[in-house]
């Protein structure tokens, strides 16, 4: 059994889950080893998401009823098929020929059947197949050893932050018992408080209802969800801007002055309201970046 999860964008299929035969759910695609998987359904088609079968273990298999199944014929090397539908020119045609409703929109088997394809003699077929199977496969490497090194980069980042902000910079300091567990030991110097003292306020936020699209017209007040945060101090682009008549109605929570909400800008980017998230306004003594910093210990 293959669901669309178990097929990713870089033309791998995972064929690990089996069933018996008389479990099979009727009305699945049926494929076997040689045929070119092709997801059909936005936004998967859109992703890239592909493959070209050649480790099945029976002679049969089926998956999700979202796939087109491309069985080449002798004259067309399948691996060449593949790469030619992965193809993003192909697949942005494809998208333009996609029929359905908003969320639900498909390459219809129409587009598949009588869509052209440049097709070289068989042998340069092969030719071309292997060298894309030599070529994606050395990137797919350099891709593993980039992220194994930036996960690696992220520890040292941590752990500096973590030694930075529990410890300063001065490896000759004395240092004390801060009596708090998760803390340790600080330099003898330093003060230990709680959030509450060092803040004026600690807020949470809201959203206003997207099943209400009068809060989301014309807006200009920036709106931040959670992944508009990275693995830095720095905020990313709002996720929506939302108008006034959110403010009005009491449906967000507005952390700065809305009449001029550029006053205090956080990286360029003004905060106003939140989702799912705790902000905090520091008072004068901690510095807020500092603050910052020590959250993400």
């Amino acid at each position: 059994m293959v669901a669309m999860e178990a097929v990713s964008e870089y033309g791998t299929v995972s064929v690990e889950m089996r069933e018996a035969f008389s479990d099979v759910t009727t009305g699945l695609t049926n494929f076997e080893n040689e045929d070119v998987l092709f997801a059909k359904i936005t936004p998967c088609m859109e992703n890239g998401k592909g493959a070209y079968v050649e480790n099945l273990s029976t002679r049969y298999a089926f998956g999700s009823t979202e796939f087109h199944i491309l069985r080449p014929r002798h004259e067309i090397d399948g691996k060449f098929l593949y790469y030619a539908t992965f193809n993003p020119f192909f697949r942005s045609w494809a998208e333009k020929n996609m029929h359905g409703a908003a969320g639900q929109q498909r390459v219809p088997t129409r587009f598949v059947k009588y869509t052209d394809l440049a097709l070289p003699p068989l042998p340069e077929q092969k030719w071309i197949a292997a060298y894309l199977d030599a070529s994606c496969a050395a990137i797919d490497r350099a891709v593993a050893a980039k992220r194994m090194q930036l996960e690696t980069l992220d520890v040292l980042r941590k752990s500096i932050i973590q030694s930075a902000v529990t410890q300063g910079l001065n490896p000759k300091v004395t240092m004390k018992d801060s009596g708090v567990d998760w803390l340790g030991r600080v330099p003898e110097h330093w003060l230990c408080e709680s959030l509450k003292r060092a803040t004026s306020r600690i807020q949470t936020g809201s959203t206003p209802p997207t099943s209400q699209p009068e809060y989301y017209e014309d807006g200009t007040i920036e709106w931040f969800a959670p992944e508009c945060f990275g693995h830095t101090i720095n905020l990313r682009a709002p996720k929506k801007l939302i108008n006034r008549q959110a403010f009005e109605d009491n449906k967000i929570r507005i952390s700065l002055n809305l009449n001029n909400h550029h006053q205090r800008p956080l990286n360029n980017v003004s905060c106003n309201s939140f989702q799912l998230l705790t902000s905090l306004l520091l008072l004068h003594l901690p510095s807020p970046i500092y603050g910052l910093y020590h959250n993400q210990v």
